[in-house]
């Protein structure tokens, strides 16, 4: 079932919590640059400890890394939820301490990890370093070392949620439906992200992204072949179990066409996945919208909608 709605920016009920959460962030009113400086360890307030660029697998390049951040309570061996973010950036940018208009995203994953979330953010190879499949590779095997590192971390590991946004909420939607191995994925959330690679070549008014697929591919975006391009989509591997997905995307998206997350939900529901698709009038990509204002308060609205969404589900 999908449930179809606007996103709110307004405030919660009475009782609601969740608003709090988002207060107090920076939200630019322009996109930030997404190379990420350095992030101390143990630098957040009410307990949240940060353990920084991790590598995952053996002679891990620069690129293949995570930061964690782990809640208050790990050191009396709750077991948390995990929570896992992967970056977008078209494929060959990025970075895991960066997202869109937010002026410190590590914070906000801390914040997170406040809430009892355990917390991972992840980099993988992007296009310049090694064409398709290796970001998805880089993806599993994360996922593969948090899972066996589970009981040191105090993290569930059958309680797994992968959000990503853009070209990250892509890739979190592939990891998580086309895993070719137990992952525990429990719940999966797409910020304006690209779902179907077929159907975004037939779409005209969005050379660059179609060109940043055909890259990250390898492949000149005319001679992608059917073959290639369904290999990458997210909506080819829509077999049972479906995850609860929750969709956000602005509907004046003029980077990545706002009918990638309209027609991924109606296939989702199709094949019985219970979907939450939140539309954000006049945002666009990365929910910026006219003025700081409207780019804060979408920002914030879709963070809270996460929230609710991932408490709901996890």
């Amino acid at each position: 079932m999908a449930v179809l709605g606007l996103l709110s920016c307004g405030a919660g009920h009475a009782t609601d919590d969740v608003p709090a959460f988002s207060a107090g962030l920076g939200i630019a009113a322009t996109l930030q640059a997404g190379d990420a400086g350095p992030l101390r360890e143990g630098e957040f307030a009410g307990g949240v400890r940060a353990i920084t660029d991790v590598p995952y697998v053996p002679s891990a390049g620069a690129s293949q890394r995570l930061d964690l951040y782990l809640p208050p309570h790990i050191a009396d061996g709750r077991a948390a939820p995990l929570l896992v973010f992967i970056h977008g950036g078209g494929w060959s940018a990025g970075h895991p301490r960066a997202l869109g208009t937010f002026a410190d995203f590590p914070q906000v994953l801390a914040r997170f990890a406040a809430r009892g979330y355990a917390v991972a953010s992840l980099g993988y190879r992007r296009s310049g370093e090694a064409p398709f499949p290796a970001a998805l590779e880089d993806i599993h095997a994360a996922l593969a070392w948090l899972r066996a590192d589970a009981g040191f971390y105090a993290i569930d590991p059958n309680r797994i949620a992968l959000w990503g946004a853009s070209a990250g909420a892509h890739l979190a939607a592939l990891a998580a439906l086309n895993g070719g191995q137990p992952l525990g994925v429990k719940a999966l959330v797409g910020w304006y992200g690209i779902y179907d690679l077929q159907r975004l070549q037939a779409t005209p008014g969005y050379p660059a992204i179609v060109e940043a697929s055909g890259q990250w591919l390898g492949c000149v975006p005319a001679r992608c072949t059917a073959q290639q391009l369904a290999a990458a989509s997210p909506i080819a591997y829509l077999a049972a179990p479906l995850p609860p997905t929750l969709l956000i995307y602005g509907d004046a998206d003029r980077v990545v066409p706002p009918e990638q997350s309209q027609l991924f939900a109606q296939h989702l529901a199709a094949q019985g996945a219970r979907v939450t698709l939140l539309q954000a009038p006049g945002l666009g990509h990365s929910l910026v919208g006219g003025d700081q204002a409207a780019t804060a308060a979408g920002n914030r609205a879709a963070l809270e909608a996460t929230l609710r969404f991932l408490d709901r589900e996890l």
